[in-house]
């Protein structure tokens, strides 16, 4: 008699049985806010700031300051004017403020978008041209 090979038999699986449902837990009635209260809260709410509710109270203001986006940027200064931004930093050193590079650019910017158009042109034109790109290496 010739050996006959059976198909492998696969293990019996066997259904879990689901976990006995809980009945729902019911909540206790909230207390209805004044009317004052309610439109504090629609107010922090409308700003999109988090609130942490008080019961009665109104509701303290949990500030989280706004991210500002950064932008990576470089450029290419003469050497005059990145003299004038460090004499800028040790003034403001001087005077008792730690200061960067970048602050003091900035806060040239702000004060000069604070100027008329005219006297912004003035300034601009009074600017030595130069070479857009990297400065050659000697």
């Amino acid at each position: 008699m010739p050996a006959t090979k059976s198909a492998p038999s696969k293990p019996a699986t066997r259904k879990r049985a689901s976990p006995a449902k809980k009945p729902a837990a019911t909540k206790p009635a909230a207390k209805k806010p004044t009317a004052a209260i309610a439109s504090a809260r629609k107010t922090v709410t409308a700003g999109k700031m988090p609130i942490e509710k008080k019961s009665d109270t109104l509701p303290v203001v949990l500030t989280k300051p706004n991210k500002v986006k950064l932008v990576r940027d470089s450029f290419t200064l003469p050497e005059a004017d990145h003299e004038l931004i460090k004499k800028c930093k040790k003034s403001a050193i001087t005077s008792g403020r730690e200061t960067k590079k970048s602050e003091v650019v900035r806060a040239a910017i702000q004060s000069f978008s604070q100027l008329s158009l005219g006297d912004q042109l003035k300034i601009y034109n009074a600017l030595q041209p130069i070479a857009v790109g990297r400065p050659k290496s000697d």
